[in-house]
């Protein structure tokens, strides 16, 4: 499946805007006319550089400009509250479906009413807050939590074991399975327990760590009263078996059987694996993730598992179907600039193994995932600086991000609008600068500017000295060498200074007379 065009009459700060998709197409709405026109047709022609099954697009702006709205405006679109217009293509028909109440006339293109508005059939969205399921979506998600990967892992979906994700790991066959240690175990449970005994109940809970099972038995009894407020139970052994009476010979057996690591094969240990995993005792144990190079999920870095999370929820679904749409809103969050640059490429390569018809859209605040993207597969968005409302300027826009340098793209308004240097550091600069000014302005600074000039020049002396960018550090050097001369009393310096002068403006005039 292939986004093809959407047009918003109203959603959040997005009025009356029409965004392209697909490099392949180019459609625009007229809302006076009601005309829904093919502006330009290049499938034929058109060559990716991915795949002729892959279209990528990236939606990039400015925070505030209204990336995140396009996509929540797609994931709504059955029950979208105001007009809209949506096309896509799937195998090799073009359809398109709204809730505009008038006629639409469509212009030079052959398509078809999509009158089941199936668009979100095969999408599936990411975001940063994925690992939230909300069982009344239309769409699919993802979630890269642990006890999803687990679960994923344990499917019937995933047979193919001897396959590499990641470029640095395999599908996981193994599973080792630990009971936590007493730190742990206590942290994830205590929040439980009334807030006014968690600490009291925390110190004693780690001061009998030679009674593992008193330990256990004291966590059932905060998972079966909630908000549990009685520590005196906690704390008396005898007083937790008589409370667990029934149930306590199940409990010892069950303990035991918790306190012996386990090793599984995914594909062939299904239902124990799930015993241990399951939303009962997922709490209770450590859990690590081996392939069949003995790479070990736990020895990823944060960047890698959130990559491999994302991979392996791509892999699955893609697996199961074809023709699927991607939704991905920021999905390098928390990813080191290192695994920013190196995203789409790891996404690509999983996409092109797959060898199906997919649609990766996302929005993004990081150049290094743009880098790797044709001027076509981008959409460019600006926030208007007065309405605040959201512009599609992709037409107007002249960068091209393909394989430019990062400085580039991080100097452009659609990253960083005011610059590249931290605030503060441009404020301390700034300062030097701005009381150079006034000082060069006034023809006779006062007393006020030389009390300022005092108290001030070891502080601007130092943060010249510490500046990294060498042309700025000698501007700076500059400004301080006037300022310095300018509230001297020392005739030497001054002099010194005619001198340096006198002897340029010599070099110079024999530049000219040559």
């Amino acid at each position: 499946m292939e986004l093809v065009y959407l047009w918003i009459k109203k959603y959040k700060n997005i009025d009356s805007q029409g965004f392209n998709f697909s490099p392949r197409f180019e459609f625009d709405y007229d809302e006076k006319t009601s005309k829904l026109t093919k502006v330009r047709d290049d499938s034929k022609t058109y060559k990716s550089i991915f795949s002729d099954k892959i279209n990528i697009t990236a939606i990039v702006g400015e925070n505030g400009s209204g990336k995140s709205s396009i996509l929540k405006s797609i994931l709504q679109i059955k029950d979208f509250p105001n007009d809209y217009i949506v096309v896509y293509k799937e195998n090799d028909t073009i359809f398109y479906n709204s809730n505009i109440e008038k006629n639409i006339n469509i212009i030079n293109a052959d398509v078809t009413k999509d009158v089941n508005n199936d668009l979100l059939r095969n999408t599936i969205s990411y975001d940063k807050f994925s690992h939230i399921m909300d069982s009344y979506r239309y769409y699919k998600t993802i979630n890269i939590s642990m006890q999803s990967i687990i679960n994923i892992l344990v499917s019937n979906q995933v047979k193919e074991r001897n396959f590499k994700i990641s470029s640095f790991m395999y599908i996981p066959t193994t599973i080792k399975i630990t009971y936590k240690e007493p730190e742990k175990l206590i942290n994830q449970f205590i929040s439980l327990c009334n807030s006014l005994i968690q600490k009291e109940l925390v110190d004693y809970f780690l001061s009998i760590d030679e009674d593992r099972f008193h330990q256990f038995l004291i966590i059932e009894y905060i998972r079966n009263n909630n908000q549990t407020k009685d520590i005196g139970i906690c704390k008396n052994l005898d007083k937790l078996k008589k409370y667990f009476e029934n149930e306590l010979p199940s409990f010892l057996k069950k303990f035991i059987k918790f306190n012996v690591e386990k090793i599984f094969n995914f594909l062939e240990e299904k239902e124990k694996i799930e015993y241990y995993t399951n939303e009962v005792y997922f709490d209770y144990f450590e859990y690590e993730l081996i392939d069949d190079k003995d790479n070990c999920y736990d020895d990823l870095t944060h960047g890698e598992k959130n990559i491999f999370g994302q991979l392996l929820n791509i892999y699955l679904y893609t697996e199961r179907d074809d023709n699927l749409l991607f939704l991905f809103d920021e999905p390098e969050i928390a990813l080191h600039p290192q695994w920013q640059k190196k995203y789409l490429m790891e996404v690509i390569q999983l996409l092109k193994k797959m060898d199906k018809k997919y649609h990766f859209i996302f929005t993004s605040h990081s150049p290094f995932l743009l880098s790797d993207l044709p001027k076509e597969n981008i959409i460019f968005l600006k926030k208007d600086k007065k309405t605040g409302e959201c512009l599609n300027v992709t037409k107007e826009t002249e960068l091209n991000p393909f394989g430019a340098n990062i400085h580039t793209l991080l100097s452009d308004g659609f990253f960083m609008s005011d610059g590249l240097m931290g605030e503060f550091a441009k404020g301390e600069i700034e300062d030097i600068k701005k009381f150079y000014e006034k000082v060069k302005k006034s023809r006779n600074p006062t007393r006020s500017y030389l009390k300022r000039y005092k108290e001030n020049i070891i502080n601007f002396k130092y943060i010249q000295s510490i500046i990294g960018e060498p042309f700025l550090q000698t501007i700076i050097k500059n400004y301080l060498d006037e300022l310095e001369l300018i509230f001297s009393s020392d005739k030497t310096l001054i002099n010194k200074r005619l001198e340096e002068l006198d002897k340029e403006k010599r070099y110079l005039e024999s530049l000219r007379n040559d």
